[in-house]
């Protein structure tokens, strides 16, 4: 039976044997030659194409940091609203001071103060407060020439410059009350009240802006310092800052303020410190809208919001 099964398989074996490698490679030029066009198109090899190369997000470069920017802005363009717009960037990057932070919404801010015999209490409502558990650094030195020097002398009466007179209790209230781990401040923005139309008209814009800036941001350090046991009797060790943006929407101002002391009469006459302030000119976000659409968007404007939010934090030195 052995024998029988391999006389079976002996002549196909022989018969396999008989279709050479030379044959086959034959074959396979015959059926790839050059002058089949048919053949020639469906092997047509196209180009390579490769994804674009993205940064890592947390990466400590300078494409990767101009890319966080990049994706930053193309999110919140995507965001209609500020609250929204804040909690993308608690949300993008390596910004530990943004989500770990405390955002207050429609609150009043109250602070008190007292120079010579006279009493001042200011009221405001910003739309957002921005809260941290680290300062922000100061912008510069307590021994700066900014820093020390004397302040010009105000010889107008309060009342002739819109400061109205009432018989009110005083009260320091910067947004939150006593016990909350948030008390350093970060940033505030607020809406302008006033027309800014009748105070162009009557060349008053810039100095009502300035006002507003640093009486807003006076008003909410003062209420953080006396939350934090300072007082013109126990002055400040370390100066405190803040960030304040104040708009309708399409303008923008922006104030960075640092406070130095609270001795503001007569009786701090050996301190020799002051508080400083700066601000940008009024900038335009868009120039108008038509259509729905926005014309002429001021890309610099949102850049100087982002990087107001985006200023970071740091622990005091003791």
């Amino acid at each position: 039976m052995a024998a029988f099964m391999w006389r079976r398989a002996f002549p196909l074996l022989r018969r396999v044997s008989r279709f050479s490698l030379h044959n086959s490679c034959q074959s396979t030029r015959r059926l790839y030659s050059a002058g089949d066009t048919n053949t020639e198109k469906q092997l047509e090899v196209r180009k390579a194409t490769y994804p674009l190369i993205i940064p890592p997000v947390y990466a400590k470069t300078a494409e990767a940091e101009e890319y966080r920017k990049k994706l930053i802005i193309q999110r919140i363009n995507d965001k209609p609203t500020a609250t929204e717009m804040i909690h993308e960037l608690r949300l993008a990057g390596d910004y530990p001071h943004l989500r770990d932070s405390q955002i207050d919404q429609d609150v009043q801010v109250q602070s008190f103060w007292k120079r010579e015999e006279t009493r001042f209490q200011f009221t405001g409502n910003p739309l957002f407060l921005i809260r941290t558990k680290d300062p922000l650094p100061e912008f510069i030195s307590k021994e700066d020439e900014l820093s020390v020097g004397e302040v010009p002398l105000w010889s107008y009466a309060p009342e002739n410059v819109s400061v109205f007179k009432q018989h009110i209790n005083p009260v320091c209230f910067p947004g939150f009350k006593t016990g909350n781990p948030f008390t350093y401040g970060h940033t505030q923005i607020y809406t302008s009240t006033f027309s800014r139309t009748r105070c162009a008209k009557d060349q008053i814009l810039e100095e009502v802006l300035q006002g507003f800036g640093m009486s807003s941001s006076f008003g909410w350090l003062n209420g953080l310092a006396l939350y934090q046991m300072n007082n013109p009797y126990r002055d400040l060790k370390h100066p405190m800052t803040c960030q304040t943006i104040v708009t309708n929407g399409c303008q923008f101002s922006f104030f960075c303020y640092q406070l130095n002391t609270m001795g503001l009469s007569s009786q701090s006459a050996d301190n020799p410190l002051r508080n400083v302030c700066w601000y940008s000119p009024d900038m335009k976000l868009y120039g108008d809208i038509q259509d729905g659409r926005i014309i002429d968007f001021n890309n610099d404007v949102l850049k100087l919001v982002i990087a107001f939010l985006l200023n970071r934090t740091c622990p005091l030195e003791e």
